[in-house]
């Protein structure tokens, strides 16, 4: 009779099976976990081939496991062996004398130093080496926003002692730093930097208002511009008017013996600037390393001309 009747129950319910089945009499089977009947034998766990190490860490709508944020660490240490160093300095942090001087002159010597801050939120060190600046004097200079002697909330920091950062705004969504310098309303705008250290967290910061959250990035373009190296470096208008000479201040700049040739350094126009007019444009007060994938904009006009040094204008 119980033959019969889970025979008949077979017949009416395939999905039913029979007690010569590992069947109990509650009716409940051995379940399989879904991983176990996809891959057979094999019970390691498989990893998707379009899982990335930077999907883990970075995507902001899955938060990241602790597996995938020791690889993000490890990574990071690989990449940057002094990235923990907080707040430390590897090389000389520069001095108020070295800011003490007119914006052209500032330009040069400041290619080839370090930038360098400690992010408050990771503990990382970001640093990037200055390849690019322009110079904004201020005074007669239409471009500058010290033009005039003109003195605003905005730009107050422009008339602070020399080493005053300076940070701006632009289009609603981007900032520009700075740095003050000798002469009232004096700056230069640091255009370009090529990354030293902390490239996984600039990767990260640059990659927060792309698509591909930063994953096609290549280094040379974490800082290849004033706005890109702000991103990268955690820049914003909490910093305006720190001063950068300061033991305590979070963002400085540093020398760690690498030193840029005269010969090295090209000069050329200011970029963003049409506004001000031809006589202001065609000033030669921008300033980069030759050749430097970092540039924002080469002129090889210039590289191959090697136009007249500011000092002998």
């Amino acid at each position: 009779i119980m033959f019969r009747y889970f025979k008949g129950s077979e017949s009416r319910n395939s999905s039913t099976p029979l007690m010569s089945d590992k069947t109990t009499f509650s009716g409940k089977r051995n379940r399989k976990s879904k991983r176990e009947s996809t891959t057979g034998k094999d019970k390691t766990p498989t990893r998707s081939p379009y899982f990335t190490e930077y999907e883990a860490t970075e995507d902001t709508r899955n938060r990241p496991t602790r597996r995938s944020k020791r690889k993000y660490e490890n990574n990071e240490k690989k990449l940057d062996p002094d990235a923990k160093r907080q707040g430390t300095d590897s090389g000389a942090r520069l001095p108020n004398s070295f800011f003490n001087c007119p914006a052209l002159a500032l330009c040069k010597s400041l290619l080839g130093t370090l930038l360098v801050r400690v992010d408050k939120d990771t503990g990382l060190r970001l640093g990037g080496r200055i390849v690019e600046t322009e110079a904004y004097p201020g005074g007669e200079d239409k471009a500058s926003h010290s033009y005039g002697g003109r003195q605003t909330e905005r730009n107050g920091a422009m008339f602070m002692a020399p080493g005053t950062g300076y940070v701006y705004f632009v289009y609603g969504m981007y900032n520009c730093f700075n740095i003050s310098c000798q002469g009232e309303g004096s700056a230069v705008l640091i255009r370009a930097l090529d990354p030293v250290s902390g490239l996984e967290l600039m990767r990260s910061l640059r990659g927060e208002r792309r698509a591909d959250k930063g994953a096609n990035l290549k280094p040379h373009e974490f800082c290849n511009g004033p706005s890109k190296l702000c991103q990268a470096m955690k820049i914003t208008r909490e910093q305006d008017k720190c001063v950068v000479t300061s033991a305590d201040s979070e963002l400085w700049l540093e020398r760690d013996g690498e030193s840029v040739d005269d010969a090295d350094i090209i000069c050329t126009t200011r970029i963003g600037i049409a506004g001000a007019g031809p006589e202001w444009v065609a000033k030669p007060w921008r300033f980069y390393i030759k050749g430097h994938k970092s540039v924002s904009v080469k002129d090889k006009k210039a590289e191959a001309t090697a136009e007249t040094t500011p000092s002998q204008l």
